[in-house]
């Protein structure tokens, strides 16, 4: 049953215990590949030692290994910490035909009117205010036009565990398109590091450094991350443990910092609440965003944006 299977994993995350992974950092990883592909003079296909298919081997795809090396071909457990392969993620289509309407609907309560610039537009409400404190002499009035003057920017997990979640990014970047006007957006890989991209088939020629898009955009940018925060940990917490690149610094640094530059962020979690105590990243990543993780449904996108106009509120009464 569930609930008994919940137990004893509870009972395992308070021992400390997160699942048969690697012990080796990723740099002796490395190193002990290179040391078998030297001694290695043909294919291997099972076993626990060398580099092949199949097996408990730490190093070759389609195997049963959590914490090791993916050489081309297809994911096993899916707990890889380096993929040694091209990596082609696709890219979210915002034309995708909307099925949803409520994500449109949610997006555009999120949305906020001000009046900016010159009077331009004709007060009816405050001419006839004025006009009867006049005394009944006609006096009107002008105001600025509205303008929506919310900012967005969005960071959405492209690839691998998000792939059964496609269908539903798109519609809600879709929305976000229709509904945002001032929205900006980029994908990343799991996590976040020191650069991010626009288009995934672009690959390294696409990428902007994280750090000037903290310069570029502001703390009044409300921010919205879409992803699983399923990972190896290696992924979060290590130097070097990107999976398709060696980063200088932990994913969690970067995350870390993210959020402290827009106050108003939320993470959007496609997958089921009720799962998330079972990953030990999505645990860790919720901390890190101040427990503002909420799931992609109707009622996450409701609380996720209650949480942002909170946040808002008590910045403003400080």
């Amino acid at each position: 049953p569930r609930a008994w299977l919940e137990e004893i994993h509870g009972a395992l995350v308070q021992s400390g215990y997160d699942g048969p992974q690697s012990s080796l950092s990723p740099e002796e990883l490395l190193e002990k590949l290179r040391r078998l592909l030297e001694e290695q003079d043909g294919a291997h296909h099972g076993g626990s030692r060398w580099v092949g298919t199949q097996g408990r081997s730490a190093f070759g795809h389609s195997g049963a290994h959590r914490g090791g090396i993916r050489i081309q071909g297809n994911r096993g457990s899916g707990q890889a910490i380096k993929v040694w392969e091209r990596r082609r993620h696709r890219s979210l289509d915002g034309s995708a035909p909307m099925q949803r309407r409520h994500l449109k609907v949610a997006l555009r309560a999120l949305r906020r009117w001000g009046r900016e610039g010159r009077p331009e537009e004709f007060d009816l409400d405050e001419t006839i205010r004025a006009t009867a404190r006049s005394g009944g002499l006609l006096d009107l009035r002008w105001r600025p036009p509205r303008k929506n003057r919310l900012r967005v920017i969005m960071l959405f997990d492209v690839g691998g565990s998000m792939e059964p979640h496609v269908k539903l990014c798109e519609e809600l970047f879709g929305a976000a398109r229709s509904e945002l006007e001032h929205l900006v957006w980029y994908d990343f890989h799991n996590c976040p590091y020191e650069a991010l991209w626009r288009h995934n088939r672009r690959g390294k020629e696409d990428l902007t450094s994280t750090e000037e898009i903290l310069l570029r955009h502001g703390p009044e940018h409300r921010l919205i991350v879409v992803g699983d925060a399923a990972m190896h940990p290696f992924e979060l917490n290590e130097v070097g443990g990107s999976r398709d690149h060696w980063n200088e610094r932990p994913g969690r640094y970067w995350l870390k910092r993210i959020f402290d530059h827009f106050p108003h962020g939320v993470w959007l979690n496609p997958t089921r609440e009720s799962d998330w105590p079972f990953t030990a990243t999505t645990r860790q990543v919720l901390e890190i965003c101040g427990q503002r993780m909420f799931p992609l449904t109707v009622d996450g996108l409701r609380r996720a944006f209650r949480a942002v106009e909170g946040a808002q509120a008590s910045q403003t009464r400080d």
